[in-house]
């Protein structure tokens, strides 16, 4: 009889630890029915994300296979996400001549996770859409390193627009330089057409007295008047050199473009008794020559305009060129410290209305340091702001 009751205590025994067994067996299962839901709704917030992203996100793995192709991407490349999932695909949206160093790029990083400083930079390249059409993109890169896998990820930005908007803001500023530089033609030219014009109405006196039948002084007075004509014609091969658009870059020497944007509007400068003084040593620099005239134009504006508006004693734009920098610094005060941050900005401006567009001081730092590789900052001196072209960065 004991040993029956022994036998049924451990048969409850055994139950016991069974009932618990199963209870712990239920309690896992619903964490994991839990954890598998909390799993699907991430995957299903993380492809909402993805779907509703305005950029094109795509994704390849270390067989380069395309394993994510958003909606964007879809609208924006023209391909299907039939067309791209699943395959090494990603090849029919770069332009061939890229393809050949993305092949190489995509390579090297899954051998050696070496991405050569692409991953967490933004950079700018173009695509290739499905009817053949090549535009800019924006580009930035990450990575997901998985247990037996690599996966490489793609924000792609179209900016194509914003291409269109800077070349339109480039023509708005270029067309504002263009009205500076008439009226610097025009002061320009009014003394030599004064000297013409006095000639001209001398000659009925010169006529009367007889010296038209002097020899010598007939050629003299034409030789001075053609070295006016000259100096006129000149000015106009200058101005229109100014406005040429250039399409390739060329080595050009920095100190004497920047004389020669001076002696353009050297006029205007003596019209309002600016001095300007410029010292340093020349150098070579391979770039835009007709933008960097167009940047130190718009920094001699900039600094005249604020000579007049303050009403300087003694206005004075001095220019030094040292060790690859240009500098342009006036004694007009400087600019107000709450502002100095904001005057590169679009559309920014001090002046009266009509009277600026806020666009030279941007379109001078875009020009420098986005198509010419330099630096544009500005900074107040004792005496007045001074801007900074840093060719050495």
């Amino acid at each position: 009889m004991q040993d029956l009751q022994q036998k049924v205590r451990e048969l409850e025994k055994k139950v016991h630890i069974a009932e618990q067994t199963l209870k712990q067996y239920a309690i896992i299962k619903q964490k994991h029915k839990e954890a598998l839901a909390f799993l699907n709704k991430q995957k299903q917030f993380t492809t909402s994300i993805v779907e509703s992203n305005q950029n094109a996100i795509i994704a390849i793995n270390k067989k380069r296979r395309v394993i994510v192709f958003n909606a964007s991407a879809e609208k924006i490349f023209g391909y299907t996400k039939k067309e791209m999932l699943n395959k090494d695909s990603l090849h029919k949206i770069i332009p061939d001549k890229f393809k050949e160093a993305h092949i190489k790029a995509v390579k090297n990083f899954i051998e050696t996770k070496n991405s050569i400083s692409i991953t967490n930079n933004k950079i700018e390249l173009e695509g290739l859409k499905k009817d053949g059409t090549v535009f800019p993109v924006r580009i930035s890169f990450g990575v997901d390193f998985k247990e037996n896998d690599i996966i490489i990820v793609a924000n792609i930005d179209d900016i194509s627009i914003e291409r269109k908007q800077q070349q339109t803001i480039q023509q708005q500023n270029k067309m504002a330089s263009m009205g500076e530089m008439i009226g610097a033609i025009a002061h320009q030219w009014r003394q030599p057409l004064n000297i013409i014009s006095t000639s001209i109405q001398n000659l009925k006196y010169d006529f009367k007295e007889r010296k038209l039948e002097d020899e010598a002084y007939v050629n003299e007075f034409i030789k001075t008047n053609k070295q006016t004509i000259k100096f006129m014609s000149k000015t106009i091969d200058d101005f229109r050199n100014f406005f040429r658009v250039d399409k390739e870059k060329i080595d050009f020497p920095i100190l004497e473009i920047t004389k020669a944007v001076i002696n353009m509007q050297s006029a205007q400068l003596k019209n309002h008794n600016i001095k300007i003084n410029i010292i340093g040593d020349e150098f070579i620099y391979y770039g835009y020559k007709s933008e960097y005239q167009q940047v130190i134009l718009n920094l001699l504006n900039n600094a005249k305009d604020a000579l007049i508006e303050n009403v300087v004693l003694n206005p004075t734009i001095d220019i030094k060129i040292y060790n690859n920098i240009v500098t342009i610094q006036d004694n007009a005060g400087g600019i107000p410290q709450n502002i100095l941050d904001r005057v590169f900005e679009p559309y920014f401006t001090t002046k009266e209305q009509g009277k600026g567009t806020g666009m030279g001081l941007y379109m001078s730092k875009m020009i420098i340091e986005e198509n010419m590789g330099a630096k544009l900052k500005v900074e107040n001196m004792l005496e007045g702001a001074c801007f900074c072209i840093d060719f050495g960065v």
